[in-house]
């Protein structure tokens, strides 16, 4: 499992256009779409905020809550995440680091 701390935006940038799929059942894909700056950047070194932005199949009902996600390559992480949208062309589900 990585480490809360090696998930930063650069880490997620490369990773942009790869299929994540949740542990659930059914199992559930989501496709990272974007990775997006959020806020201000942190003055005292931190990590500064970013949105991830996913999407997946219409008609997806997810309750928002942590999800463990694994790449094809195995890696796996847990991340909360929020459905913030469904259409005919798929459901949009993001995750804050703040």
């Amino acid at each position: 499992m990585i480490d809360a701390g090696e998930l930063t935006r650069e880490f997620f940038e490369t990773k942009i256009g790869e299929v994540f799929t949740l542990g659930t059942q059914p199992v559930v894909e989501l496709k990272l779409l974007e990775v997006v700056a959020w806020g201000a950047q942190l003055a005292n070194g931190g990590r500064d905020p970013f949105r991830l932005e996913f999407t997946g199949p219409a008609g997806l009902r997810m309750p928002q809550q942590i999800y463990r996600m694994t790449l094809a390559s195995g890696e796996a992480m847990e991340l909360f995440l929020v459905q913030v949208a469904d259409a005919p062309e798929g459901s949009r589900v993001e995750a804050i680091f703040s």
